[in-house]
């Protein structure tokens, strides 16, 4: 009998209370905010529950209730696309952003309602046109609970590549805030967490400025060369704040055959509006020279010997200047020190009275612009001894003669 009793023993039947809790939890959810691929996952996973397991299988039932909570938290918001033909107004969400059951509201707002306004668009305006967008649920205008998508079908001869979108402020000084934006297609798509009105403005950039961003590989020339524009890198800035590189540029005509530093003026126009940059180039001659001559030869050094009892003041050294392949010019001389003075002649003077007076006499050679193409330097001394006195011995000299004299 009680081995009749033991064959007749039964186990005790699995615990499905965590399994029931999974489906009453996947049956209260609002199937309306999810996509239909996660909700099937999660109505398979209910439906490969198998009720009256044992005990004995119970790490099995168990796995039913976590399955059913997995497929749960895998659920997956739904996609929202919300649509108004008539103004060619798209919004795309999912129910996170925009709750099932709301409607898109949308009105054309007449241009004419901002005349006056200063819109800062970085550009002249070509067409302009404003919308009023709402999202309605359960008759009341609410915001979205995110960022969503909005496409804007762009009007009929409206360039694509010049439209840009702009969210409508009460600021009466700035009453524009830009969004980022991108077309595709027809339409302009931007992203937004609040909706109101929106402007949607095509735009004709300007151009504010350009720059010489590198030279010409050649900036030196000798008279009667071309222009050659090789290298020459120019960017022009625009109002958008967008910068391009450009080629269709002029550039001014440039004398080529005189010497000196010549500036390069380079154009660009765009949209009747036109901007300049400069480069200089530098026109030289190889064979252009000066030369300066004391009695018709030419010298590095002159020395000028006065009387011991003669004033400086009354001894002088005439030079003369020859150039060579020098057009129109001006001869200008200097010296290097205040004492030996030279006039615009090449007439040299000196004052003081004691010691050797030594100066640099240089002339130069400008051209019609002011540039200059040749130089020469030739060292003046004027002197009373025989010998010349060493810089520490004519100043030693000067020093015993002021004493005497004071």
């Amino acid at each position: 009998a009680i081995e009749k009793a033991l064959a007749s023993l039964e186990y005790l039947p699995a615990d499905y209370s965590s399994v029931e809790e999974a489906v009453r939890t996947a049956s209260s959810i609002d199937r309306r905010y999810y996509s239909d691929y996660t909700l099937t996952l999660l109505d398979n996973a209910v439906k490969a529950v198998i009720y009256g397991l044992d005990i004995t299988q119970q790490n099995i039932v168990d796995g039913y209730a976590q399955a059913i909570m997995l497929a749960i938290g895998r659920l997956e918001y739904a996609a929202v696309v919300l649509r108004h033909d008539v103004c060619g107004v798209i919004v795309s969400a999912t129910t996170k952003e925009i709750k099932p059951d709301t409607s898109l509201s949308v009105e054309t707002v007449d241009p004419s309602n901002y005349e006056g306004t200063n819109f800062a668009v970085g550009g002249s305006i070509r067409s302009l046109h404003f919308y009023d967008i709402n999202l309605i649920y359960q008759n009341s205008t609410v915001q979205p609970d995110g960022t969503v998508s909005v496409k804007i079908k762009l009007a009929d001869g409206v360039d694509p590549a010049k439209c840009k979108v702009y969210h409508v402020t009460d600021d009466i000084v700035n009453p524009l805030v830009r969004f980022t934006s991108t077309i595709d297609g027809n339409y302009i798509t931007f992203e937004t967490d609040h909706f109101s009105e929106f402007a949607v403005i095509e735009v004709e950039p300007v151009v504010t400025s350009i720059e010489i961003k590198s030279l010409p590989a050649i900036t030196e020339y000798n008279i009667g060369d071309s222009l050659d524009l090789s290298g020459l890198s120019v960017v022009a800035y625009y109002s958008d704040s967008s910068v391009k590189q450009i080629d269709d540029y002029n550039v001014s005509m440039t004398d080529m055959s005189s010497l000196g530093v010549k500036k390069v003026t380079v154009y660009y126009t765009f949209s009747g509006v036109t901007k300049t940059a400069e480069f200089e180039i530098t026109v030289t001659d190889s064979e252009c020279s000066a030369d300066i001559l004391f009695e018709s030869v030419s010298v590095e050094r002159v020395n000028k010997k006065i009387g011991i009892f003669q004033l400086y003041t009354k001894a002088f050294v005439n030079l003369e200047c020859v150039t060579n392949n020098i057009g129109e010019s001006t001869v200008h001389w200097r010296s290097d020190n205040p004492k030996v003075k030279v006039d615009s002649n090449g007439r040299i003077t000196c004052s003081g009275l004691f010691g050797a007076k030594s100066a640099n006499i240089t002339v130069e050679i400008l051209d019609s612009e002011g540039n200059i193409v040749a130089t020469d330097t030739v060292q003046v001394v004027f002197y009373k001894l025989s010998f010349q006195l060493s810089k520490f011995a004519s100043q030693l000299f000067g020093r015993i003669m002021n004493a005497m004299i004071f």
